[in-house]
Formats: structure tokens, C-alpha cells, sequence
């Protein structure tokens, strides 16, 4: 149950690729806001969205790999994400926008920034993800067993083998404030819509 439904939406086409977006309000000015990687998908915003539709409009859309759009095996690197962004901009009219990214669409904020400086009114960049290294453990691609510590679970090889245990750890690295377990919960399930292999091909 969404706590505003989207007064309207719809599917974007990008390489043979549905993008599901959603707009909410129409006041000034618009607000995009982008889901961090295809390990969620837009309700990730469920919480800023019913606040910030009394006073703008806002825009959502669900990666390519997670939600309701769909789920190439392929195609996830940064400048085919900012791409995606471009084409929900586009879907949506929208001519310009204040871009709020998190953790990893950072990226995709400064690569359409850069490129498309016209469509950006702003750029709001919050816990921002620009390390390309898997986060204090080993290489992404070497063996580390059934039983890595820590951060080591950051790890293709982990991701497929035990997928549900690696996202029970991330969500809660993520959300670790004290009666989390709502957020963490969601964010698992959210998790779970997507595969290991596209989160690996996104990496």
C-alpha cells in the first residue's frame, strides 16, 4: 500500500528495454528522483514522495533490472543508466529537472549533468557510491567460500551462491539505526525482485 498513488504513469521504451516511471503532483519545480542501483527500484523513495508532491512535482521510474521494467542481462554500466534517466526525462516532457541521486546513481547525476547541463536544474548527491572497488574485501571476482567476513560478502561469487544472505548483510549496513527492521525488510524484498547476475553486470 503506497501512501500517495501517482496522479499519472507510464512505460518508456529504451533499447527494447521497458522503463516504468510515475509522476506525482505538478507543482514547481520538478523533482527526479533516482533509485541508487538495480538492487531496488523506486519505492527505495516511498517516504520522501507523498512530502515532496504537496510542493513540486516528482518523477520516478523503476531501473531497468528491478520493478516493473524489464530485466536485460546486460547493459548496466554508468553512461547506459544516465541514458535511461534521459529517456525518462524525455517520456515524462520533462525539459529540466533537480536530479536527487543516492549511493551509486551518483553516477548517473554528474554523467547527465555533464553531458546534458540544459535538463539539470540541480544535482543533489547523497551518500554518494564514485568508488569503483568492492568495499574492504577482496578482489570482486576471486573465490572467498561459503563463509566470507564482513565486507568480503561484497563478491560475485557470494552473490550467487547465497544472494538472500548477501542482501540481509548490505540492508543491514544501510539501515543499521535501531528498529530498522521495517526498512530493511522492504529493501530485502526489493532485493529479491532482481537476480545476482544483474547486479553483477551493474557492478
Amino acid at each position: 500500500m503506497q501512501a500517495r498513488n501517482p496522479d499519472r504513469s507510464g512505460i518508456v521504451e529504451r533499447r527494447g528495454v521497458p522503463i516504468a516511471w510515475e509522476i506525482y503532483g505538478d507543482g514547481e519545480p520538478t523533482v527526479l528522483l533516482v533509485p541508487p542501483w538495480q538492487i531496488v527500484h523506486s519505492r527505495i523513495w516511498k517516504a520522501q514522495i507523498p512530502y515532496l508532491a504537496r510542493h513540486m512535482r516528482v518523477v520516478t521510474f523503476d531501473p531497468p533490472g528491478n520493478g516493473r521494467s524489464g530485466r536485460p542481462l546486460t547493459g548496466y554500466d554508468h553512461d547506459a543508466t544516465a541514458a535511461d534517466v534521459l529517456a525518462v526525462l524525455d517520456a515524462t516532457a520533462t525539459e529540466r529537472a533537480a536530479l536527487v541521486t543516492l549511493s551509486r546513481s551518483t553516477w548517473q547525476g554528474v554523467i547527465l549533468a555533464a553531458h546534458h547541463p540544459a535538463r539539470v536544474e540541480r544535482l543533489v548527491l547523497t551518500a554518494c557510491a564514485l568508488d569503483e572497488a568492492p568495499r574492504g574485501g577482496p578482489d570482486f571476482h576471486a573465490a572467498v567460500g561459503d563463509h566470507p567476513d564482513g565486507w568480503q560478502r561484497f563478491n560475485a561469487g557470494y552473490w550467487r551462491a547465497h544472494y538472500r544472505e548477501f542482501l540481509e548483510f548490505f540492508f543491514a549496513q544501510v539501515s543499521s539505526e535501531p528498529h530498522s527492521t521495517k526498512q530493511r525488510d522492504d529493501a530485502v524484498g526489493w532485493g529479491l525482485e532482481t537476480t545476482p547476475e544483474i547486479l553483477i553486470d551493474g557492478r
